[in-house]
């Protein structure tokens, strides 16, 4: 009898091999790429972290809802930031101006301020501060004035030390320190509500030439946070503070307030109003100020700027250029 053999094809055992190394590659990739239960619970406890803190913070509890006497706009002057240390900021040139703009821009954002710009401006510190900062409060008509400097730009360049010979440079090594100071003042009294202090610090290509030159740039990079951050704290710290405004005389038998609606000022709203004046002085002391409730102004009428209306007391004319009215 005859036997039938069939040619069956031999198998290629370097195209078996090759495929299983692509499938285990494809399946430990495939492995990795899957998210463990450990860094999704981390990731998880970060972010209920980070929404407990924005809840809690001072802009939200105030949050500027309409009909809020939060949603009241505030007058800011922003001053410029000088450096106190110019040949730090060699390669910034600007930056004072610059970052004042910067940060007026962003509070603009927050729809709680009506900003003026001050950039050009910064407090001489051989001059006393309340009397500047009361001044430049009437001259510009705001409530609250934020000055302050960047303190330090100092750069330390990275080196190869080798040992008895001179150390050379390591490239994208140099190290450079951010530091600003913001002093938030009131305008009425010149009295400095808070001091804000803020640090960074980046590393490798330190130099720069203009803040807006590379804002991807360590240094834009660097900057823009410190921004951030200083704007983070001027809401907060402004947020829960009612919006105030100067008591003027109008026509007979009326008064206006230097606050309209840009300031969303509306009709028939009920405004309290208080006395400014100085207690007695102190030799050697500042000049400090207490304030007196005298009763309510009613708004009648609403322009952009200002508003008029009546007050339910009755005062005397010498004390209108010291009164003023505030949201509650």
């Amino acid at each position: 009898m005859r036997t039938l053999t069939y040619p069956f094809p031999q198998t290629n055992q370097t195209g078996v091999r090759l495929l299983a190394m692509v499938m285990s590659a494809s399946l430990l990739t495939a492995c990795a790429s899957l998210p463990s239960p450990q860094n999704e619970e981390a990731r998880r406890q970060a972010e209920l972290a980070e929404q407990a803190r924005q809840a809690a913070r001072p802009s939200s509890l105030c949050a500027a809802d309409p009909g809020s006497p939060f949603a009241l706009r505030k007058k800011v002057l922003v001053l410029g930031l000088p450096v106190s240390r110019p040949l730090q900021a060699a390669d910034l040139p600007g930056l004072s101006s610059t970052w004042s703009r910067e940060l007026q821009r962003r509070l603009r954002t927050s729809d709680r301020f009506l900003l003026r710009d001050g950039s050009s401006l910064a407090l001489n510190p051989a001059e006393d501060t309340h009397q500047q900062i009361r001044t430049l409060a009437r001259q510009f008509d705001v409530q609250f004035i934020v000055a302050g400097e960047v303190n330090d730009l100092s750069v330390q360049r990275g080196r190869i030390d080798l040992g008895p010979f001179k150390p050379i440079p390591q490239p994208f090594a140099d190290r450079r320190t951010l530091s600003a100071v913001l002093d938030i003042y009131d305008g009425f009294s010149g009295t400095l509500i808070r001091q804000l202090t803020h640090h960074d610090a980046i590393k490798g290509r330190v130099d720069g030439n203009t803040l807006a030159s590379n804002p991807e740039s360590p240094l834009g990079a660097g900057i823009d946070t410190l921004i951030s951050r200083q704007f983070d704290d001027v809401v907060d710290e402004l947020a829960c503070l009612p919006m105030q405004a100067r008591l003027l005389p109008a026509a007979p038998g009326k008064l206006q307030i230097n606050a309209g609606s840009s300031s969303n000022v509306e009709p028939g709203q009920r405004l309290r109003v208080f006395l400014h004046e100085p207690t007695p002085v102190v030799t050697g002391s500042p000049p400090t100020w207490q304030e007196r409730p005298l009763g309510e102004f009613v708004v009648s009428h609403v322009y952009p700027e200002h508003a008029i209306g009546q007050i339910d007391f009755p005062i005397q004319p010498e004390l209108r250029a010291s009164a003023y009215v505030r949201a509650w």
